[in-house]
């Protein structure tokens, strides 16, 4: 970043849990009009795209004067535009630029990879990232069971999302609206031996599973495999996927289930955070499809066999054991 007055458009895109932690960690003090720009701006989200001057007091606890005199110089350099006749903000023409470059940088996959491979090590067994792919998962990234004897899983292959503990955290943690929505839909349907099809118990076990913070099954797809996953959120707390480990049940049980439990949550936390999630609970707010938004192939990755219309993707993402090569 270029300390000349020429290059002022990188400063909204610092916002984000991780300069905060930078920051608060720093022996030099933050800068306090630049803190004040920046929470100000984190403000405009797709659930409020527009805000007035006193709006945006009573939301950060600035005053109404500080609020004016941050946004007048956001205005001048683009961040953010008003409209003339209600005076209310929005974001501006700078973001547009800046987004395309940052969008470039953010690849879930790239980001995910590392996380995948530690797990598979810490666990000895298959690690998997599925995507929200609208009322489906899709595996994206996949890093193998270090084992002759291991879980298959496919790249580009679809899943149901109320299967499995590689996908049921993607359900849990939608809207409550999106839930019910699925539950009426024509992917609500037995997947496998284990796999819940009544709306109440499933309605039931989704609250057991936003209570816990993840999802464990045992021979719920696919007979003698277990699994546990945890949900993976963007910013604004919207959830976009989920991690999980699956292995033999003889082999994914017990100590072992709850030691890669902990594994499992961990990872979907970094990768949640390195995504832009800072905590918050994205169903206060209603949940998003990220791959109907703009940008939304950022966290949706192009998929193979499997896709939508593909009758082959109406299985889970996760094989049958197979013995390594």
């Amino acid at each position: 970043m270029s300390n000349g007055a020429s290059n002022p458009p990188e400063l909204g895109f610092r916002i984000g849990d991780a300069i905060r932690r930078e920051v608060s960690s720093s022996p030099t003090p933050p800068i306090t009009s630049l803190a004040r720009a920046l929470r100000l701006l984190e403000q405009f989200t797709a659930r409020q795209d527009e805000w007035g001057v006193r709006e945006l007091a009573l939301a950060t606890g600035m005053s109404k004067a500080t609020v004016s005199k941050v946004m007048a110089t956001l205005r001048a350099y683009g961040y953010v535009v008003q409209d003339p006749l209600t005076r209310r903000y929005r974001l501006g023409p700078a973001f547009i630029s800046g987004g395309r470059v940052a969008a470039r940088r953010l690849n879930v996959v790239e980001a995910a990879r590392p996380l995948l491979e530690r797990l598979a090590a810490q666990t000895g067994e298959t690690a998997v990232l599925m995507l929200r792919a609208g009322f489906r998962s899709v595996c994206v990234a996949i890093a193998d069971a270090p084992r002759p004897i291991r879980v298959a899983a496919t790249v580009g292959r679809y899943a149901s999302l109320h299967a499995g503990a590689s996908n049921k955290p993607i359900l849990a943690f939608l809207g409550d609206e999106e839930i019910e929505e699925y539950l009426a839909s024509p992917f609500f349907v037995p997947r496998g031996p284990r796999s819940i099809a009544d709306p109440a118990a499933m309605r039931a076990h989704l609250a057991e599973i936003r209570r816990a913070g993840f999802a464990t099954s045992e021979s719920e797809v696919e007979p003698g495999v277990s699994a546990c996953g945890a949900p993976v959120f963007a910013s604004g707390g919207v959830v976009v996927g989920a991690v999980s480990v699956s292995g033999p049940s003889d082999r994914l049980t017990g100590e072992a289930m709850a030691e890669a439990t902990g594994h499992v949550r961990r990872a979907a936390e970094e990768l949640s955070r390195a995504l832009g999630w800072r905590g918050e609970d994205g169903r206060l707010r209603g949940s998003e499809d990220p791959s109907k938004q703009e940008g939304g192939g950022a966290y949706v990755a192009a998929a193979g066999p499997g896709g939508p219309g593909d009758g082959r993707g109406r299985g889970a993402a996760l094989g049958r054991l197979r013995r390594g090569r």
